[in-house]
This record gives C-alpha cells, structure tokens and sequence, in this order.
C-alpha cells in the first residue's frame, strides 16, 4: 500500500513538473514578445515625433524668410505713410500759421510801419496782438511738433542681430543635434521661457515696425508671423520633450542616455 500510495505520488509530481515546463514555455514567449512589442512602439512613436519636429523646423524656416522679405516693405510701407502725414500736418499748420500771422496784422491795424514798434500800440492792442500770437501757436505748435522723422531707425540687420543671440531656440537641429549632452540648459521647458524672451526681444529690435500694427498693414502681418514663429518655436520643443521622454524610455544597450537621444534626432 505504502510503495503504491509512493509511486503514485511520484508520477503527479513529474506531471506536475512537466505542466509547470509547459506552462513557463508557453508564457516565456509572451513575456518576450510583449517587451519587443514595446521597445518597437516606443522607437516608432519616437520617430513619429521626430518626423512631426522635422516637419515644424521646415515651416518655422519658411516663417522665418516672410518676416525677413516682409520687414523692407513694412519699412517702405510706413515711410510712405509717414511722408503722406507730415505733408498733411505742415500744410495744416502752415494754414494756422497764416491764420495767426493776420490776426497780428489785424490787431496792428493800420500802424503798420517801417519803423513800427509795440510802445506804438496801445495796452489794450499789445494784449491783443499778443493773444492772437498765442492762439495761432496753440495751434500751429501741436502740428509742427507731431512731424516725425522720413526714415525708420531700424532694420533687417537689427532683427538678424536679435535672432542669433537666440540661436538655440530657432535652430533646433544644432541644440539637440550631435553635440546634445542632456544638459540642464537645454531641458525644453527651460527652453520654452526663453522662447518668449525671444519674441518680445525680436519685437524690439524692429519696434519702428511693430509699434505701427495699429495703422499699417504690413506692420500688422509682420507682428503676426514674429508671433507665429514663436508659437512654432514652442510646439517644437513640446514635441521634443516627447522625444526625449520616448528615448529614454526604450530599454536599449545601444543607445542610452545622451546618444539614444542623438539618434531619434538625428536619424
């Protein structure tokens, strides 16, 4: 009784030896499948994203040659509108000029002389002279005073200067390129800051422009792509922190840390 009640217990021993192996060869597989799954995935959600940062450093360069083309006619544009005020402005002063000149004339009177002085007038005709000189004034002053300059201050060459100070937030494929370290100056949140200190600073450098978006045209469609090239900049570096986020992500030997993220970049 005793050697069956042995041997049986043998035999669903080695038939529970030979489940357990089937069962581990069965699942072992999977597990291993699932992993390559994943690596796979994440490598081609990761070039997915590289090819989407790809696409918006093409258009923000495309961006970037509008504003350059569209700042000399914005120059143009409001240099001619400038000249058509002034014109405007001196003629109605001028008119204001003559007006006051013959209200001097009239409260002189027929004093009128080669050798005329003031003693000559009465109080009463030096004070009114002399309100007729201050009310033409009044009005010719705010004329001639508001005549601005023919020629803008400001330039392509000023916004070139502005642009390379921020090189490594409008070339994006030389920040995160070959010599990428995974440093803290460029994380792209960091980055994404300094994104806005670009705008406000390329806004500046042509502000003889952007201060005339509220009455020119081509000052308006000049803001406008400065804003939409920083709106790109900054879809740019959301996308790369996805890359990077990815690459670090994927489990594999080859590429690790800095390079596994100089690949994604790169290929």
């Amino acid at each position: 009784m005793g050697e069956w009640g042995s041997g049986v217990t043998t035999q669903s021993f080695h038939k529970m030896k030979y489940l357990y192996c089937l069962v581990l060869a069965c699942i072992i597989p999977l597990i291993q499948s699932e992993t390559v799954f994943t690596h796979r995935s994440s490598r081609y959600n990761a070039q997915s994203l590289h090819s989407a940062a790809s696409s918006i450093d093409e258009r923000m360069q495309g961006i970037l040659g509008q504003i350059r083309s569209t700042i000399p006619s914005s120059i143009s544009s409001i240099e001619s509108d400038i000249a058509v005020l002034n014109i405007r402005k001196a003629f109605i002063g001028t008119m204001n000029l003559f007006g006051a000149l013959f209200g001097i004339r009239g409260a002189i009177g027929d004093n009128l002389s080669p050798d005329f002085t003031l003693k000559q007038l009465s109080f009463g005709d030096q004070l009114n002279a002399l309100s007729q000189a201050m009310y033409g004034f009044g009005y010719v002053g705010p004329f001639y005073l508001e005549l601005e300059e023919a020629r803008l201050d400001c330039g392509l060459s000023d916004f070139d200067n502005a642009l390379r100070e921020y090189a490594y937030v409008t070339d994006f494929s030389t920040t995160y390129g070959h010599s990428y370290t995974g440093s803290s100056d460029t994380d792209p949140h960091l980055l994404t800051y300094y994104v806005i200190k670009m705008k406000h600073a390329l806004k500046r450098s042509i502000y003889c422009i952007t201060s005339r978006k509220g009455s020119n045209q081509e000052a308006v469609i000049t803001n406008s792509l400065i804003d939409l090239y920083a709106k790109l900049a900054t879809e740019r570096l959301s996308l790369t922190d996805g890359i990077l986020s990815t690459s670090n992500n994927v489990e594999n030997p080859t590429y690790q840390g800095a390079s596994q993220s100089q690949y994604f970049f790169n290929k």
